[in-house]
């Protein structure tokens, strides 16, 4: 199962999703994109204004205790271009870079687990299993 940067950030946080997230990633093993993890240090620092030794330092024990990070290779760096060219749409599948590097990465045999619309969206299109965890509000692709 590949995670998404929001299922990283509601565990990180803490936040009213981050039980049943746990519980979903809990024996499982997961990766996550080297890409999606810096865009957790982005939204933990930028957004939630956590402290960056905070915020680095509970990123390392997630990276070591639940989920393997994954280079961005060249190949890895093309289908993620590739398929943000064939998906993105401003209104419906608003799919960043760094999104795709989710999707991506879970080519071609991997789940991947997210509560963003867009990226479910995108990542059944590209004939992906999703695992739809919920967002802050409870909600769920």
């Amino acid at each position: 199962m590949i995670l998404d940067t929001g299922s990283i950030v509601s565990v990180l946080l803490g936040d009213a999703a981050a039980v049943e997230v746990s519980s979903t990633l809990d024996g499982r093993e997961c990766g996550v994109s080297v890409v999606n993890a810096a865009e957790v240090l982005d939204v933990l620092t930028r957004v939630h204004r956590t402290p960056v030794d905070d915020a680095s330092e509970a990123l390392d024990r997630f990276l070591a205790d639940v989920a393997r990070p994954i280079p961005a290779t060249r190949a890895l760096s093309e289908r993620a271009a590739l398929i943000r060219a064939r998906h993105y749409h401003r209104r419906d599948r608003d799919v960043s870079l760094a999104d795709c590097f989710a999707i991506a990465t879970a080519v071609p045999d991997a789940d991947v687990a997210t509560s963003d619309t867009a990226i479910a969206r995108v990542a059944r299109a590209e004939r992906l299993g999703v695992i739809a965890l919920p967002n802050p509000r409870g909600r769920r692709p």
